[in-house]
């Protein structure tokens, strides 16, 4: 069940960081709560049995990249809305 937990977090984390850097970075927090969320479900599960593996960490460093550049995006990042006068 580790095993399983730690893939989604590693697939889920991956693609958090996919979206982030991508325009449409807000959609990165989704997966970025699920990575959290089977990392921290793998992180308990193997302190249950004593052998916490890097690779957990690992996964909980890029989800925190990608909440990171997310989070930076949305504040700095302005939107401008273009005349519509003009195409009427």
């Amino acid at each position: 069940m580790k095993k399983v937990f730690t893939i989604l977090a590693i697939i889920a984390a991956f693609l958090a960081i996919i979206l982030s850097v991508l325009p449409v970075s807000n959609l990165a927090v989704i997966p970025s709560i699920a990575a959290l969320v089977f990392g921290g479900l793998a992180f308990y599960l193997s302190k249950k049995t004593g052998q916490v593996k890097k690779i957990i960490q690992f996964t909980f460093f890029l989800t925190i990249a990608a909440l990171a550049i997310t989070t930076y995006k949305s504040i700095f990042t302005e939107i401008e809305v273009a005349n519509t006068e003009v195409l009427e």
